[in-house]
């Protein structure tokens, strides 16, 4: 579905797909989203103007694999994701555009969930539990360096980044429940 933020009109793309977690590229020309088929998800990509029509997987699972939270790049180029492979791994995966080749940005046994990027590319955020709570880590892409950014007791899940890059919102877990809650990026502070 697409809604219209200022009419509340709402438009259904498509129909009878269990299509779900959709991200549209920085252009707003392609989306992203992920299909479920018996007890698998693939991840597909489609112009915007015309998903039923022109959708193709863009990473296909083998059977019992999830995919989740598929996340464009700021360039379009590729796509954050996590994904669940046999074995028991829950990791964050790069996939690119074109090729559909994925490069791994984690493999450990912590569930590695809910990637975003910063607004220009250098870094991607997502939620691990390698500590044995969920916290916010950034990698940078170039280097691969990854840092631990909160240090929470209860959970932080399910990053965005402001377009400025300033900030992150994520969800937090504590005694009241889930809240939203932000961080400003300044590395000095």
């Amino acid at each position: 579905f697409r809604t219209d933020p200022e009419t509340g009109d709402t438009e259904r793309l498509t129909h009878g797909l269990r299509a779900r977690e959709p991200d549209v590229s920085p252009d707003g020309r392609q989306v992203v989203f992920t299909i479920n088929g018996a007890s698998t998800t693939h991840l597909m990509i489609a112009d915007l103007a015309d998903i039923e029509g022109t959708m193709r997987v863009l990473l296909r699972s083998r059977r019992f694999e999830q995919v989740y939270t598929p996340r464009f790049a700021p360039d379009g180029r590729s796509v954050a994701i996590s994904r669940w492979t046999h074995g028991g791994y829950r990791d964050i995966q790069v996939v690119d555009v074109q090729t559909g080749r994925t490069l791994r940005m984690t493999h450990d046994r912590a569930q590695d969930t809910g990637p975003a990027w910063s607004p220009d590319g250098r870094y991607l955020y997502f939620s691990s539990d390698r500590t044995g709570i969920a916290n916010l880590y950034r990698r940078e892409m170039t280097t691969g360096e990854t840092v631990q950014i909160t240090n929470v007791v209860s959970g932080a899940y399910s990053p965005d980044v402001s377009p400025d890059g300033t900030r992150i919102v994520y969800l937090g877990y504590s005694s009241y429940g889930w809240d939203l809650w932000t961080l400003d990026l300044d590395e000095a502070a």
